[in-house]
């Protein structure tokens, strides 16, 4: 009778014990109205870097601005200033200093965490990390 309780529960508790042993964690609701077409944040925890905070993980992947605004949040190549502020309220900074007009969207949690919002340059700066992941606005291009 104990061997049989034994093996009934570990037939309970081995679909939780698979599913912890996935790698992909997925951020948040998946509702394609409060994260748009890209959806949310799916993150392979075993290719982020070291020091990345997984409970400061964005929950949507892309960045909230739409691709249709002003110059900057067209991805229009910028070679002057280094960073700032977009009129949609978000920091920016430009990738390589001295070289193209790449730019990225800035983002806490070295890339992974929310974008960084402003209402000034100020706000903003090199020392911010580019947004990272697999989404239409991570990383530098123009």
């Amino acid at each position: 009778m104990m061997f049989l309780s034994f093996i009934q529960l570990l037939a309970l508790s081995a679909p939780g014990a698979l599913s912890a042993l996935s790698t992909v964690e997925e951020c948040g609701v998946n509702t394609l109205s409060s994260c748009g077409p890209a959806g949310r944040f799916k993150l392979n925890t075993t290719s982020i870097p070291e020091g990345v905070d997984l409970n400061n993980i964005r929950t949507c992947i892309d960045h909230p601005v739409p691709h249709t605004a002003a110059a900057i949040e067209k991805r229009s190549c910028v070679y002057e200033p280094d960073f700032g502020c977009s009129n949609s309220g978000y920091c920016w900074k430009r990738c390589n200093i001295g070289g193209g007009g790449e730019w990225c969207w800035t983002a806490a949690n070295d890339g992974y965490g929310d974008w960084y919002r402003c209402t000034e340059k100020s706000q903003c700066g090199l020392w911010q990390a580019c947004g990272a992941g697999s989404c239409a606005a991570c990383g530098c291009s123009c």
